[in-house]
């Protein structure tokens, strides 16, 4: 058997490991960097120790001004240099600095969802994955860590406890590591990506690096795709179940503007619905529906807001009425 590593010999370990990261790691360096986290709890709280002394010992060198205070999460916008700093959780604190960004290595395997189909997909490890409709994501195995990259649309990740190896998952400009946990990622082009915590914790970073942040069950982050700025909220348990509603192949607003919940409709099969009207896009919607019925939808829409509703096909319209005379 051998000795327990002392933590001297950790620390002297995590400080070489600083200094590469803060030139960058090959490809290589990196995967040696994931198993040598993996091996011992102690270093990855070693390693985050390590990147704070090193970035306060560069900016003393660089005589910068100290860097901003965290907002605290009340405050709905944070940067995204800032992204996710404040009320850290353990987790968090053992994984702040060492979020770094993987490279696929070895085979990978790609998984995808046509237009309307939602899948429930078991992965090698025993954890599941559900997509949504129109959903690619590829990953990658290897005795260190589990890597998903999603590409596009919604997924729902049930992870299956594994200490040795993290779960990490690639998202638009977020990166998302885990043990054991269930969460929903949504990456749609033209929407907010979107991270929802359902169960157990997730850290999160960004990957061009920075602070990390631990989302707990029943939070949520939404990161707009065009601007350099996040949003973390808690969520009653009547609103994660709607977030999560397209699972079920139900869709769930809650004062969504019309033209947002029809861009949602669109992508769960080949019915189109068309809104004339700019004032009647930009209606509130509230309720739940049946993800595969768009022309159950715009009936029911049109009679809530006494508009009209013309189908053709696969055509849906809706439009204002015309004034009575």
């Amino acid at each position: 058997m051998h000795d327990r590593e002392t933590a001297d010999t950790i620390d002297d370990a995590a400080s070489e490991w600083a200094a590469r990261l803060d030139r960058g790691l090959s490809a290589a360096e990196q995967q040696t960097l994931e198993a040598w986290l993996a091996g011992d709890t102690r270093r990855v709280g070693a390693l985050a120790r390590a990147r704070a002394l090193w970035h306060h010992a560069g900016q003393a060198v660089a005589r910068e001004p100290a860097p901003p205070v965290m907002a605290e999460e009340r405050a709905p916008l944070l940067s995204r240099r800032r992204l996710l700093g404040g009320g850290a959780t353990a987790l968090a604190a053992a994984l702040a600095g060492v979020l770094v960004v993987p490279h696929f290595l070895g085979d990978t395997e790609t998984l995808e969802s046509g237009i309307g189909e939602v899948r429930r997909i078991t992965l090698e490890d025993g954890s599941a994955v559900t997509l949504g409709p129109g959903t690619t994501l590829r990953h990658s195995y290897d005795g260190t860590r589990r890597l998903v990259e999603l590409v596009a649309g919604d997924a729902f990740f049930e992870i299956a406890h594994d200490p040795r190896r993290p779960f990490i998952v690639l998202a638009g400009w977020l990166t998302l590591r885990t043990l054991e946990s269930a969460f929903g990622v949504r990456a749609v082009q033209g929407m907010p990506l979107s991270v929802i915590v359902s169960n157990g914790q997730v850290a999160i970073g960004a990957k061009a690096g920075g602070a990390v942040r631990t989302l707990d069950a029943n939070m949520r982050l939404d990161a707009p795709a065009a601007a350099d700025s996040a949003r973390v909220t808690r969520l009653e348990p009547d609103a994660l179940q709607r977030a999560l509603a397209w699972r079920e192949g139900m869709l769930a607003f809650e004062g969504d503007t019309l033209a947002s919940v029809a861009a949602q409709f669109d992508r769960y099969g080949t019915a189109r619905i068309v809104i004339a009207d700019p004032s009647l896009a930009r209606e509130p919607i509230t309720g739940t529906f049946a993800a595969n019925d768009p022309r159950g939808f715009a009936r029911a829409i049109a009679a809530s807001l006494d508009a009209r509703v013309t189908i053709d096909g696969n055509a849906i319209r809706l439009s204002r009425k015309a004034p009575a005379k």
